[in-house]
Formats: structure tokens, sequence, C-alpha cells
């Protein structure tokens, strides 16, 4: 039963019926803008980029979960896949930072992160790298 409204009056859902359809129209509308709008960014041509560029500004994780630095570069092979990443780590005296490399086979690539095999500390001891090579920003 829908009551009339009269100027000035504000129209809400006057019973918790009409409060729960409201609510489930709102996340229904919500989940299916979200979804077209996935879909219209996923087929516009030319926007995709590769996957190693996607990878260029992602957070990168140790195993423990913390992070521990931004990708700054994607080593790719012919055959098109990622060989090995180089990012950027605060330096171990917490002053600057430094460019670090893995290989392919201690780190996971994920959308929009990079999960290294690594610790921490392991990554603390990683060699500085003096130049990028690969795709970088």
């Amino acid at each position: 039963m829908l009551n009339s409204l009269v100027a000035g009056d504000v129209m809400r859902p006057k019973n918790m019926q009409q409060r729960r359809i409201v609510g489930a129209t709102a996340v229904l509308a919500g989940i299916l803008i979200g979804f077209f709008g996935f879909i219209a960014v996923a087929q516009t041509p030319g926007s995709q980029a590769s996957p190693a560029e996607a990878l260029i500004g992602a957070s990168v994780y140790s195993a423990e979960g913390s992070e521990v630095g931004t990708v700054a570069a994607v080593t790719v092979g012919q055959d098109g896949h990622i060989n090995e990443i180089r990012f950027t780590t605060p330096s171990r005296l917490g002053i600057g930072e430094r460019t670090v490399a893995v290989r392919q086979d201690s780190f996971i690539a994920l959308e929009g992160a990079v999960v290294l095999d690594l610790s921490a500390e392991e990554v603390d001891a990683l060699p500085v790298q003096t130049a990028l090579r690969g795709t970088t920003a």
C-alpha cells in the first residue's frame, strides 16, 4: 500500500517491507552498474595493457604479506612471459630507496600486485641493480 504525496513531502519507505524492497533494489542496481561498467571498460579497443605493463607501479609484497616495494620495470622473454621484475624498496638505512630484481621463480604476479616467495629480510639482502632494463614506467 503506497501513501500519497503532498507538496513538500519526501518519498520514503513507510514500512519494513518497503525498506527491504528499496534496499534490495539499490544493491541490485549497484551490482548491475558495476558489472556493465566493467564490460564497457574491458571491451574498449586499445585500452588493454599487456600483463607486463599492468604490473608497472604495482605493490610488491613479501611472503609474510608485508609491502616491501613498488614494481619499476618488467623484463619479458621472447615467448611473452615475464622473466624478471625490478622493484624499488626502501634502503637498508631507511634513507632513500634502492632497486632490486627477482627472477620469475621467486614471485607470483597477480592483478595489481606481486607476491614474492621471499621474506622481508631476504628482500633486504638482495643486491642493488644499477640499471633498469625491460618495460619501464
